[in-house]
């Protein structure tokens, strides 16, 4: 396969750090609350997208942004004075860049390197003279251009009218699973950069690879292309890429292996995987949580309650509160995981426990003594609100 000719990149996820910037903004101003509102922020904010492009009536992202955030406020009951919401905007608009980021664009001499974004341009030239990447990239290109967002096929259509490519000499990364999806529907090699340890989206376009380091790139790894599990060099300890199912899980991991090192070495077709003996990474079951948080099945999950206190996750993957409480529930078990065990149910595969504890809606917890429940929570609840449930049973 012949190299591609231009990599374009995503901004927020993927070149900007926006997550810790605006949870670092929420803890301070909302303590307890920073993650469940960063990503109830960012959620809504996707979905006003969606809902733009669907109705053809387009908004600038600035203007989502802004009402999104309004949102996230309210659905959570708090209150912002003008000062903390404007704090909050500027965390979205100067986002720091991952740390690795301009070692990663050094490394690609060569390539024409360009920024393809739902960002306004105004957005996005804040972002990249923040990060002190200003004259790195041949073109920054706002979905204002195209008056719709992606995953909108004529957003991606911009990368070919801007830079003059054709699409199989493009290589588009990002740390978004449903923009995975829509470069490669679209026709891009796609590399989704998956940061946040997310699962692909099922019935839809896997990306070309992935990686799934749980901080981006570094230094050129070098992949052989003429077996079915190609080595690496060894930059990490025993780094190994192969090629995956789609359909796999895999444990996060903080490898020294990262995503660039793919992108400035020979693209091989074929979904990328990076593991290391070194963290005993290892191949997750469907379902199965990372850490030491235990799944239960319905088979199971009495002698998972038996003894001692256990506290029970009830969720599902569709679940967006679910979604937001697991790492609360993760710092959880790194804290107190050796007075309270914490095991998860997957409602849709496993019914008839959660018909048995009449769980009605999710994310429902419910915490169990030697067998027995003793209190139920129901909906998200950050960190302090459930060491208040559990220190009563302790």
């Amino acid at each position: 396969m012949e190299a591609m000719r231009a990599v374009v990149f995503d901004a927020y996820g993927t070149l900007f750090d926006v997550q810790d910037a605006v949870a670092a903004v929420c803890d301070r101003r909302f303590p307890g609350y920073g993650k469940a509102l960063g990503e109830l922020w960012r959620r809504k904010q996707l979905e006003y997208t969606w809902l733009c492009s669907l109705m053809g009536q387009y908004r600038d992202f600035w203007r989502l942004t802004e009402d999104a955030l309004a949102y996230a406020l309210k659905a959570l009951g708090l209150n912002a004075a003008p000062d903390a919401r404007r704090e909050l905007l500027e965390a979205y608009r100067t986002p720091p860049p991952y740390p690795e980021v301009s070692r990663a664009l050094e490394a690609m001499v060569g390539k024409t390197l360009a920024i393809l974004s739902n960002g306004t341009a105004e957005m996005l030239r804040a972002a990249v003279a923040n990060a002190g990447l200003a004259g790195r990239f041949a073109a920054v290109i706002s979905a204002d251009e195209a008056r719709v967002y992606k995953p909108h096929p004529d957003v991606y259509a911009r990368v070919l009218t801007r830079l003059g490519v054709a699409k199989e000499d493009v290589l588009f990364v990002t740390a978004n699973a449903w923009d995975a999806a829509g470069a490669k529907q679209f026709g891009f090699r796609v590399c989704w950069l998956n940061r946040f340890a997310c699962r692909l989206t099922r019935g839809w376009p896997s990306p070309t690879g992935w990686s799934n380091a749980s901080t981006s790139f570094s230094k050129p790894l070098r992949v052989r292309t003429g077996s079915r599990f190609p080595f690496a060099s060894p930059i990490a300890p025993l780094a190994t890429v192969g090629h995956a199912d789609g359909q796999a899980r895999w444990r996060r991991m903080d490898c020294a292996a990262r995503a660039v090192d793919i992108f400035v070495g020979r693209w091989y077709t074929g979904c990328v995987l990076i593991e290391s003996d070194r963290f005993k990474t290892r191949r997750l079951g469907k379902g199965e949580a990372p850490m030491a948080i235990v799944n239960a099945t319905d088979q199971t999950f009495q002698s998972e309650v038996a003894s001692g206190t256990v506290l029970v996750d009830f969720w599902a993957p569709w679940c967006g509160p679910c979604r937001m409480i697991a790492p609360v529930l993760e710092e959880l078990d790194k804290e107190i995981g050796d007075k309270v065990k914490i095991v998860k149910v997957n409602v849709d595969e496993n019914p008839d426990t959660a018909s048995q504890y009449g769980v009605m809606s999710i994310p429902t917890l419910i915490l169990f003594k030697d067998g027995q429940p003793v209190d139920k929570i129901i909906g998200y609840q950050p960190k302090e609100a459930l060491l208040s449930h559990l220190n009563k049973h302790l």
